[in-house]
């Protein structure tokens, strides 16, 4: 800030020991030569240019004119300006005003330089707005490219992970800062069968390897509002109406199975429904599964209910509606299901009965382990007429455990007693009726004959 060269004077400066005259404001001399020559000519004729050049470049004005301030002792100048009102401390200083304005004196000067400045500014301006248009136009290309990139690198990531995660996982991969308000349908399914297999590992990968997995809060919730109230579950259709929009038709073909499966005499009390259930016999349990996609899921449970045509039908029906094709039914050959089968004219001439709601067939197959059991037990019970006359039974069987009797090296090592003597539960056993009729054992049997170890009961029709 210029500070006031009349000794003195301390206008203008910062010292807060000094008293300051009001009113005064204080201008550095101009760099332009002639306004600088017609300054110091309003200032004081007599004063040298050298002089005021070396001691101070100052100058004081207002609109009320510029003031004359005579020399003292130390040859020093001071030039102020005043307001008009201020008139003591213009008699104080000994200063008279001068009748131009200085402004008036250096007004066309001004003006040319000023109009100058002008069109050089505005020769500058237009040469940035070009530059700036150019910018503009580089940036909405780079920033179109990377758009163009995130979105083809979030494709190609969708496609790589679909098989593994949902899409709102997906999402919550490509940005995990990003929080998930909402989890769909398909997110909670997939969620809760994790979490059924192991809450440990669930746990374990959600917090540990950051998967995008629902909090166990939001499973609960979910949980306590799903209806699971014996008959067709709705919530259980929902979802797979919400996942089926993503599958494909041919991996929405679904086989049903349905089996009685017997239960504890138990009495139970739900709470969230304050009623009490038992006791039951029995439960029926409908689950679809799927015919070319791997997956299952039970639709349908009720107490003490054998499976009518009615039911299945309805069954069928609603899975229809929510987009999932019905093409074969799989049950076990039990005197219920033998009464279904009648009601759907089943026969060994007739596998398949009309889809009650599609222009199709629906082919019935009895369950195969249930075959094997029951091909198992009657081997062991009374045995095989074949065709032509010769009986097959379990004493080709009974041969071959004599022939390891004892012996370190074991023909059919698979075979023991406790697969020919089955009692009770012992027959409901898939894997002992398996491996009765395991591979092992056909080559145990067929080497022995050949052996003459068995030169009886029929061995070649056994291993047929």
């Amino acid at each position: 800030m210029p500070v006031c060269v009349y000794e003195g004077c301390f206008s203008g400066s910062k010292r807060q020991d000094k008293e300051q005259i009001p009113g005064v404001h204080v201008h550095k001399f101009p760099k332009h030569p002639e306004l600088r020559k017609k300054w110091l000519q309003q200032t004081n004729k007599n004063v040298q240019h050298t002089y005021i050049d070396k001691v101070g470049e100052y100058n004081i004005r207002s609109p009320s004119g510029v003031f004359n301030v005579s020399p003292i002792e130390s040859k020093k100048c001071c030039v102020k300006l005043f307001t008009g009102d201020n008139k003591n401390v213009q008699n104080e200083l000994g200063v008279e005003p001068l009748g131009d304005n200085i402004l008036d004196i250096s007004s066309n000067v001004l003006i040319e330089r000023l109009q100058n400045d002008l069109e050089q500014c505005k020769k500058k301006n237009e040469i940035l707005l070009t530059e700036n248009n150019k910018l503009r136009t580089t940036v909405k290309t780079l920033k179109d490219r990377m758009n163009l990139e995130d979105n083809r690198f979030e494709s190609r990531f969708g496609k790589l992970l679909s098989n593994l995660f949902t899409s709102t996982q997906i999402k919550f991969l490509l940005h995990p800062t990003k929080k998930i308000c909402r989890w769909l349908p398909e997110d909670i399914s997939s969620a809760i069968t994790l979490r059924s297999v192991s809450p440990k590992a669930y746990r374990y990968l959600r917090n540990k390897k950051g998967f995008p997995l629902p909090g166990l809060s939001t499973l609960r919730s979910w949980a306590s509002k799903f209806s699971v109230e014996p008959g067709l579950l709705h919530g259980v259709l929902s979802l797979m109406k919400s996942k089926g929009d993503t599958m494909e038709t041919n991996d929405k073909l679904t086989i049903l199975c349905f089996d009685e499966t017997y239960i504890s005499k138990r009495i139970c009390f739900d709470k969230k429904n304050e009623q009490v259930l038992g006791p039951h016999k029995s439960v029926q349990t409908v689950i679809a599964r799927g015919l070319i996609n791997n997956w299952k899921q039970p639709i349908y449970y009720n107490f003490d209910e054998r499976m009518t045509k009615e039911i299945l039908n309805k069954i069928i029906e609603e899975l229809s509606e929510v987009g999932f094709n019905v093409v074969a039914i799989v049950s076990d050959s039990g005197s219920t299901n033998v009464g279904l089968w009648k009601s759907l004219d089943i026969s060994i001439n007739n596998t398949s009965f009309e889809h009650p709601k599609l222009n199709s067939r629906i082919h019935v197959f009895a369950d195969v382990p249930h075959l094997l059991k029951l091909a198992r037990n009657h081997l062991l019970d009374s045995g095989f007429i074949l065709p032509n006359g010769k009986f097959i039974g379990k004493n080709i069987l009974h041969e071959v455990l004599n022939l390891n009797y004892g012996k370190d090296y074991k023909f059919a090592h698979k075979l023991s007693e406790r697969h020919l003597f089955v009692e009770g539960s012992g027959r409901m056993n898939v894997r002992l009726a398996a491996n009765v009729f395991s591979n092992s054992v056909s080559k145990a049997i067929a080497y022995c004959g050949e052996k003459n170890c068995p030169d009886k009961y029929n061995w070649k029709e056994v291993i047929i």
